[in-house]
Formats: structure tokens, C-alpha cells, sequence
């Protein structure tokens, strides 16, 4: 018996962990937000901007390692998204209001047109779904630290 309660409250701990993590959106971020989401799946479908939506809710928000704010023209070519930009807060709040297409991802990539990125180690990272051209994955949590 005591073994159960001990896993009832670790599953408690680790469902209110999530919660914490889907509460540091920043309202005041969102134009970074959106931006992410549009140069990172501007010529998705509404589901593949959802999709990286959460990627970066599963991130705790935060914008660090999304190449495409790094684009030169970002001003102008965000200035020509208007309907990428709607559609892209129509998928934060999606996100926000609970939105499962992505299955827990934290990584993403275009594997077919960039191939796979030389910074991951394929045998840590557990491949979820495929959404447009994007596939979906997440670190193995007993591989994420192994040492091989």
C-alpha cells in the first residue's frame, strides 16, 4: 500500500509540475511568441502552427534555440504574414486552452528538407508525430542523461 501512495503522490508532483510550467506564459511576450510561430511554421497548416505552438509551451515559453527569430529580414518578412500571424495567436490559444496535438514534443525539425541537426543524438530523442512537414520528438528520460 505504501508503494502506491508513493506513486500517486509522485504522479501528483509531476502533473502539477506541468501545470507550473503551462503558467509562465507571458502575456506581455506574445509578439515573440507569435513571431517563433511564424517563422517557424509559416507555411504550415493551422495544426502545424498549433504543433509549434506547444513545442514551445513544452519549453516553459521560451524562445531560446528557435533559429527562425535569427532571420534577417524577420521585420519585413513578419510584416508580410498578416494571416500567419493570425492564425499563429489563434494556436497560442489553442495551446492555452489545453491543445494535445503534438504528444508532449520539446523538438522539432524538417528532417527531410535539413536533415537531422548534428547538436542531437538520435538515440535520445523518441520520435511522437509527424505534422506537415515538421516530425515531432521528445529526449528518452531514462537516455537523456546516459552516458555512452
Amino acid at each position: 500500500m505504501r508503494t502506491g501512495l508513493i506513486g500517486l503522490v509522485c504522479g501528483v508532483i509531476s502533473f502539477c509540475n506541468c501545470l507550473t510550467a503551462y503558467a509562465e506564459y507571458n502575456p506581455q511576450k506574445e509578439d515573440l511568441y507569435v513571431a517563433v510561430i511564424v517563422t517557424e511554421a509559416a507555411g504550415e497548416s493551422f495544426q502545424g502552427k498549433v504543433a509549434v505552438a506547444e513545442v514551445l509551451r513544452n519549453r516553459n515559453w521560451r524562445t531560446r534555440g528557435f533559429v527562425g527569430l535569427r532571420r534577417p529580414d524577420l521585420r519585413r518578412f513578419l510584416a508580410a504574414e498578416s494571416v500567419s500571424r493570425r492564425h499563429a495567436r489563434r494556436a497560442i490559444r489553442a495551446v492555452r486552452n489545453g491543445s494535445q496535438v503534438c504528444r508532449g514534443a520539446t523538438h522539432y525539425e524538417n528532417v527531410q528538407t535539413f536533415g537531422w541537426p548534428k547538436d542531437w543524438d538520435r538515440r535520445r530523442m523518441k520520435f511522437l508525430v509527424k505534422i506537415g512537414q515538421h516530425s515531432f520528438y521528445r529526449e528518452h528520460p531514462r537516455r537523456a542523461y546516459a552516458r555512452n
